[in-house]
This record gives C-alpha cells, sequence and structure tokens, in this order.
C-alpha cells in the first residue's frame, strides 16, 4: 500500500491509533466513565487516519477490519472490568449506568453494599429526587435490614466498636426515635472517616466552596479515584455540604452530617434521613474492610 500510496504507511498509522487507544484504556477501570467514553476516544484517535485514508480502495483496506476487532474487544474489556468493579447488589442488574450512579451520589444517596438489588434497580430506575426520596421511606425497614448485616460483619473487623455503634443507631430509627439514632449513624460516619484518612486526606475528600470568593476546589471523585472508593466517598461528600447559613440547609433537607450535628432543624430529622446516614455509615464501613483485605 505504501508503494502504490506514497507517504502513507497504513501499519504505522494503525499502530499510532492502537498506540493512542491502549494509552487511553489503560487508565478506563480506575474510573466508571471509562467505558462510555471508549467512543468519544475511537473518534479522537480516528481523526487523522480518517482524513488520510478516504481515497484508498476499500480492498487495500482490509487491515480496517482488523483493528475494528482489536477496538471492539479494547471497549469489551473496558465494559467487563467496569462490571467486575461493581459491588455485588449491583453486579448483576441489568443496564446499570453511570448517569443515575452519579444522580443518587450527588443526593447523598450511596449503593455500595446496601441497599438489596431490587431496591437498588428501583433507585436507578427512579426518575426524580422525589421518587428515589420516597423509596427511601417506603423500603426503610428492608435497607435498615440490609445495613445491619453490613455491621454484624463489620463488628468482627478491625472497627467492631463504631460497627456496633451502628447497629445500636440502626435498633434506636428501628424503635421510632429517628433524631437519636440519626445522630449516632451521623457521629458514626464522622468518626470513621476520621480514623480512616489523615485529615489533609479527609479533607480534600469533603471539601465544598463554603462561599463565592472561596478557593476550594472540590474533588470529582469519580474522575479522580477508582470506582468502588468514588461509590462511597461521593455521596459522603455530598453529606458534608455546609449548613451555615438559612439559605444552605434551605437548599436541600436531604441528610447532613453538620445539620445533623451543629444545626439540627425539624426537616433535617426524617425517617429517610435516617435511613440515609446509616446507609452512608455502612457502605463506609464495608469499602474500608474490602480495602483492608487487599491491603492484607
Amino acid at each position: 500500500m505504501a508503494e502504490k500510496y506514497p507517504g502513507f504507511d497504513a501499519s504505522a498509522m494503525l499502530a499510532q491509533i492502537n498506540a493512542s487507544l491502549n494509552r487511553h484504556v489503560q487508565g478506563m477501570a480506575k474510573s466508571v466513565l471509562g467505558y462510555q467514553r471508549i467512543g468519544e476516544i475511537a473518534a479522537a484517535s480516528l481523526a487523522p487516519f480518517t482524513s488520510g485514508v478516504r481515497q484508498i480502495a476499500t480492498p487495500q483496506l482490509d487491515w480496517v477490519a482488523g483493528f475494528t476487532r482489536d477496538f471492539g474487544r479494547i471497549a469489551e474489556e473496558a465494559l467487563a472490568e467496569f462490571r467486575r468493579s461493581l459491588p455485588p447488589n449491583l453486579r448483576h442488574l441489568d443496564g446499570v449506568e453511570f448517569t443515575p450512579i452519579l444522580a443518587l451520589a450527588d443526593e447523598g444517596i450511596t449503593l455500595w453494599a446496601v441497599p438489596r438489588a431490587q431496591i437498588a434497580d428501583r433507585l436507578l430506575r427512579a426518575q426524580t429526587t422525589r421518587a428515589r426520596r420516597r423509596i427511601l421511606g417506603s423500603s426503610a425497614d428492608d435497607i435498615l435490614h440490609d445495613c445491619s448485616v453490613v455491621a454484624v460483619a463489620g463488628a468482627a473487623g478491625p472497627y467492631a466498636d463504631l460497627a456496633r455503634l451502628l447497629e445500636q443507631a440502626i435498633r434506636v430509627i428501628r424503635a421510632g426515635e429517628l433524631a437519636a439514632g440519626q445522630a449516632l449513624a451521623a457521629s458514626v460516619l464522622d468518626t470513621l472517616m476520621r480514623v480512616s484518612f489523615t485529615e489533609d486526606d479527609r479533607k480534600r475528600l469533603i471539601a465544598h466552596k463554603r462561599s463565592a470568593r472561596s478557593q476550594v476546589t472540590p474533588v470529582d471523585h469519580f474522575d479522580e479515584y477508582d470506582f468502588a472508593f468514588a461509590m462511597v466517598m461521593r455521596p459522603v461528600w455530598f453529606a458534608y455540604r455546609p449548613q451555615d447559613t438559612a439559605e444552605q440547609r434551605a437548599a436541600s433537607s436531604t441528610f447532613a452530617r453538620h445539620g445533623s450535628a451543629h444545626h439540627i432543624r425539624g426537616r433535617q430529622v426524617s425517617k429517610r434521613n435516617a435511613v440515609q446516614s446509616v446507609m452512608l455509615a455502612a457502605a463506609l464501613l464495608d469499602l474500608l474492610a474490602v480495602l483492608d483485605r487487599e491491603r492484607s
């Protein structure tokens, strides 16, 4: 082909494209966004190639079929890696996508380890914040049970004392003492954050802009951390949003750690928020156990 079309080396071009794709794909498995970006990466990688081959006869481009197969394999591997990174309660659900996971995380709702698959599926399919909040309330008993299972398992690990306190928070919520149970779950969450991360890391993970003039740049958890970590930390980050002003407190009545600890108001105490606080603590407890196993 190079003899017929001087100056165009198809093999070199294919190698360049593959190198570009592989360089991007290597990091895909670390981010839930990865497999959804494959199409964008392919388009960018193919742009210089497309302009160079428009005038080449189709029979002389058999190698393009090989490239297509290679690209398909890369895409399948990235998607398979994404599915392997899902927690057990999501792994066998059909059509799990990033957008609803992010929507939930940015409302302070985690799907890591809890709740069970059927409830997680309903949350993923819910179209509005109100619908998702309604599920937290209507499925509260089942969600609390799932969190209790995580807490019982955690009682045999390095965070046993906090796991037992989480069990206690669940019992208190079940007894109808929502304010006490929610406050205890929030304290468990906060203590897990403090004992598990350095002060600098913890501050970075939960940093928010507290005013228009703030120099803080909140971290993009799904872009900077692996999927498991982001699934837990992004909703935790939302739960640590500022609650200093009436406007901040009015912006969302969903569970807020600072709202539960420092600026408690009637709207902040609810069955849905109590369930949400327990879910976050249970998810973090489970994630820390996973990380400990990986290090050992």
